[in-house]
């Protein structure tokens, strides 16, 4: 009988973990409501409950004596997998620590404490609190929503006005009582991942982003290798790495959000699981490893081998979006699947499906990855190949 992995989650960014543990001849148990999501469809076995519920997920994970469970792409499933490691005694990130990693405030507060470089803050919970603290920062401002991950709940704002409507939206929809005001940082974002093993041994894997400019700045799409200088390069390490020692981030790997002003590297949040937007199928492009079988094997206690470099295709990865909401009357693109330098693409929608106007990362409609000899080269090959694909929707 095959080992039994729990994954948090049934959306398009747990589809190829799905795959990946079924590749390796694990029986999946996939946890998720009961709706429309693609990894239900693949699952070995379905468990129909919100990931929130970490004494239901427990009382499943335990009925299917699981060997391992993990996620990805998504931070709502994180503190259930640490309480579930910590009652079972599994390879994980601890619940304490995967709670801190998905309230910012909590993340920012540990931060702070061990001296590791991040933006100025204040938390906040009334609008009366919010109008005072403002008047120690400089617009334009961030207000941020604790508690949700995709970009949700953020919002940059440029008056008093702003940042009120800013702060309702932040509440309303996280249902948290505690909000964040953070100093806008003026520079150059990119990403992280760092993978830290059982034994607290990690490896930082820095990207470049690519980013969609709404309420506030949202990724779709990255670059490897990154254009920084190495000295950035080093300073991004060193930050990182006092990072996850602050919160105790083990037996994973972990996303992080960059600022880069000057040479100087501040982290603006740093997370208990891999990074979505195609980062994994940039990294297996560049570093000839599979990122998705890599954090089943930290899930289960393995050891892992860090010792790749890269010696891979350099890579830029793209997501496909809409403008508006509607649903879709026709596809027209190259065939993309006989391109040499197309590492990866993927259609979430088909004809007459309906789609939304994106605004954050799971309003994506597909992706695609491009390789070159060169970030430059893959970026323009890339443009050259979206200009092709025309998907064709009515509101």
């Amino acid at each position: 009988m095959s080992e039994k992995i729990m994954i948090l989650g049934a959306g398009v960014y747990q589809v190829p973990l799905i795959k990946k543990a079924k590749e390796l001849n694990f029986t999946t148990i996939v946890v998720s409501p009961n709706g429309n999501y693609p990894g239900l469809l693949i699952a070995d076995e379905c468990v129909f409950c919100d990931i929130k519920d970490e004494v239901e997920v427990l009382k499943h994970a335990k009925k299917h004596d699981i060997s391992g469970i993990v996620t990805t792409g998504s931070d709502v499933g994180v503190p259930t997998i640490g309480y579930v490691t910590e009652h079972l005694g599994l390879s994980g990130i601890g619940y304490e620590n995967a709670k801190a990693c998905t309230n910012k405030v909590r993340m920012k507060r540990k931060l702070l404490d061990a001296n590791v470089n991040t933006a100025k803050f204040a938390v906040i919970q009334s609008k009366a609190e919010m109008q005072q603290a403002l008047e120690s920062f400089t617009y334009p401002v961030m207000i941020k929503a604790p508690n949700l991950s995709g970009s949700r709940g953020i919002t940059k704002v440029y008056n008093l006005d702003e940042a009120l409507n800013a702060f309702e939206l932040a509440t309303e929809i996280s249902k948290s009582n505690e909000i964040i005001v953070e100093e806008f940082l003026e520079g150059e974002e990119l990403g992280a991942e760092v993978i830290i093993d059982r034994n607290g041994n990690a490896k930082v894997i820095i990207h470049d982003r690519i980013n969609f400019s709404g309420k506030t700045d949202v990724p779709i799409g990255h670059a490897i290798p990154s254009q920084c200088s190495d000295i950035v390069k080093k300073n991004i390490e060193t930050e990182l790495l006092k990072a996850v020692e602050a919160l105790n981030i083990t037996c994973t790997v972990s996303n992080s959000d960059i600022m880069v002003v000057g040479e100087q590297a501040f982290i603006i949040e740093i997370g208990g699981r891999m990074g979505a937007t195609c980062i994994p199928e940039n990294i297996a492009s560049f570093y000839n490893v599979d990122m998705y079988e890599l954090i089943i094997d930290l899930c289960l206690g393995r050891n892992i081998d860090m010792s790749f470099s890269g010696s891979g295709k350099a890579n830029v990865s793209r997501l496909l979006i809409s403008d508006k909401a509607g649903v879709i009357k026709g596809i027209e693109m190259p065939d993309v699947s006989s391109m040499e330098n197309v590492e990866a693409f993927q259609l979430d929608y088909g004809v007459s499906e309906n789609v939304r106007k994106f605004a954050v990362g799971p309003d994506r409609i597909g992706h695609i990855v491009v390789s070159g000899s060169s970030v430059a080269e893959a970026g323009s090959e890339l443009d050259r190949l979206l200009s092709d694909i025309n998907i064709v929707i009515r509101g």
